[in-house]
């Protein structure tokens, strides 16, 4: 393998996280995987390409709009924490010479 090329499975995993997370990645890889997929240089298979173009698109986005609001929950739920819990630093009484 050349130095900077991708494995079967590192470019199917970057083909499958552009297909859920890149909307426009994914309308352009189901009018045309192979043209998508070379323009984003993704080097898959005829049987890799063929793979995920199997999954729905509409499964792919509804996953997507999963891991955004998982994702903005969790940063709420972070400063939530960050409000009750302060850190170390919040927690030191300032000493004023």
């Amino acid at each position: 393998m050349e130095a900077g090329s991708l494995s079967n499975q590192q470019a199917m995993e970057q083909a499958l996280g552009k297909l859920v997370m890149d909307d426009r990645f994914r309308d352009a890889f189901f009018i045309d995987p192979a043209v998508a997929t070379e323009a984003a240089g993704i080097p898959l298979t005829d049987r890799e390409r063929n793979a995920l173009a199997r999954i729905r698109p509409g499964a792919l986005a509804a996953f997507q709009r999963y891991l955004e609001a998982k994702r903005v929950g969790d940063c709420r739920r972070r400063q939530a924490q960050d409000v009750e819990d302060p850190p170390d630093e919040a927690r030191r009484p300032m000493i004023i010479p």
